[in-house]
């Protein structure tokens, strides 16, 4: 079993660590379907700057599946998606899974599956997360703990699993 454990000084940050974990898991399983173009987005900026209020907050994960490091993240403001990324460093040499940035997308240079790609980015709506809608519109099924060979899944698969009996006041994310 794998333990993960955060610890530091009262007031350090280590719950508004675990709430933007649980935020940025919450979009990337389920924006899809559950926030609805043109109502926002239910972000928290940080509120102690002003000025950070009307800034994107920025999310990134760097996350080590089956050996191989992958860099997932996304910037959002209160009304859309305005970027997202996906690397990922087979054999150490860093590549493009996609980049989306202001409802532009560049894919990967080795992507096969271009096609099916951008059929999907055409209906990702600009409040939800393309791996989210990547998820549901393309159900590939890989063995339990392994890769599937597709960092797209990889990745989805693994917001998808995290899990903790002691989340620090987690309710689910309002929707506006």
């Amino acid at each position: 079993m794998t333990v993960a454990g955060i610890f530091g000084a009262n007031a350090s940050g280590k719950s508004n660590s675990l709430h933007a974990l649980w935020f940025m898991r919450h979009l990337a399983v389920s924006s899809d379907r559950e926030v609805e173009p043109g109502l926002g987005l239910a972000r928290h900026p940080f509120r102690l700057d002003e000025t950070a209020l009307a800034e994107p907050s920025s999310y990134v994960m760097d996350l080590l599946i089956n050996e191989v490091p992958h860099t997932y993240g996304f910037s959002i403001d209160d009304e859309q998606v305005l970027e997202e990324w996906l690397y990922y460093y087979p054999l150490g040499k860093r590549r493009k899974v996609f980049e989306r940035e202001q409802g532009e997308f560049k894919w990967g240079e080795e992507s096969g599956k271009r096609e099916e790609l951008e059929r999907i980015a055409n209906i990702t709506a600009s409040t939800a997360l393309f791996l989210s809608t990547m998820a549901r519109f393309n159900q590939k099924r890989s063995a339990a703990g392994r890769s599937s060979g597709d960092p797209l899944h990889d990745v989805y698969k693994w917001f998808f699993g995290v899990r903790s009996h002691l989340r620090p006041n987690v309710r689910r994310l309002p929707v506006h």
